[in-house]
């Protein structure tokens, strides 16, 4: 089956690269892995930029209009479309405990060849890829996923929401070329302490940063006073600021 792995679609989703899906696709990749992704790409011109999106445990949303976060004019889908990004949901491949990060292996080599056959299908600039997460999905992109496939990046940037460290593999190498062309964004908010009964998202991002910071990659953060680990209807906002920077 090669690199560029078998795509199936599900019922009614848009045919053509210029479009919003309305219902998921599917996509597998050349190790047999398989989830769903929706693709936003109504009015962005071509050449453009693409913006994947990695939910938190368990909270894959098929429908991004009941998403304060993703749906709506100020939400992630919309802030993308007006810089001229092709936004993809995806969901993660681990169906059983619906994380990101628990196979973060697999996880990273089933997206590697998802971003890759999205590249091409929507003609978008490698120069220009973000990666957005929140929580769990936060987890994925600063662990595994960056330090794994950072090859595939020419540029652009990941914004973490909610959480954020370094790599499990802490002896992991980066593209040289993000040292220049990349900039990551952890926003945490400042009472975002103890999730789950367990995990200090401010802590974890401070580690993050620290880490990504030293690999010669420019990293900020916000650690907004009083809020929690839920941020509600900010993300879209936040996207939107980071993506206006130069």
């Amino acid at each position: 089956m090669g690199f560029l792995a078998l795509l199936t679609a599900c019922s009614n989703p848009t045919d053509d690269a210029g479009g919003d899906d309305r219902k998921p696709r599917r996509f597998t990749d050349s190790a047999g892995l398989a989830s769903d992704y929706l693709v936003f790409a109504r009015n962005v011109r071509r050449p453009a930029g693409l913006l994947l999106f990695f939910h938190g445990d368990g909270a894959w949303e098929p429908d991004p209009a009941r998403s304060a976060a993703l749906g709506g004019a100020g939400g992630i889908i919309e802030q993308a479309r007006r810089r001229n990004l092709v936004t993809a949901l995806l969901r993660t491949p681990d169906t059983g405990t619906n994380t990101w990060y628990r196979n973060g292996a697999a996880n990273a080599a089933w997206t590697a060849e998802l971003l890759t056959d999205l590249q091409h299908r929507y003609d978008t600039e490698s120069n220009r890829i973000w990666l957005v997460g929140y929580s769990g999905g936060a987890h994925f992109l600063t662990r595994q996923l960056i330090p794994a496939r950072s090859e595939l990046i020419g540029g652009g940037g990941a914004v973490l929401f909610s959480g954020g460290g370094p790599p499990s593999d802490q002896t992991a190498e980066l593209n040289p070329q993000l040292r220049n062309d990349f900039r990551m964004f952890f926003y945490v908010g400042a009472d975002d302490t103890n999730t789950a009964g367990r995990l200090n998202s401010v802590t974890t991002a401070e580690a993050g940063e620290r880490w990504y910071a030293a690999a010669g990659i420019r990293v900020h953060h916000e650690f907004p006073p009083g809020v929690g680990h839920d941020l509600g209807d900010r993300m879209g906002p936040v996207l939107g600021r980071q993506l206006d920077l130069r």
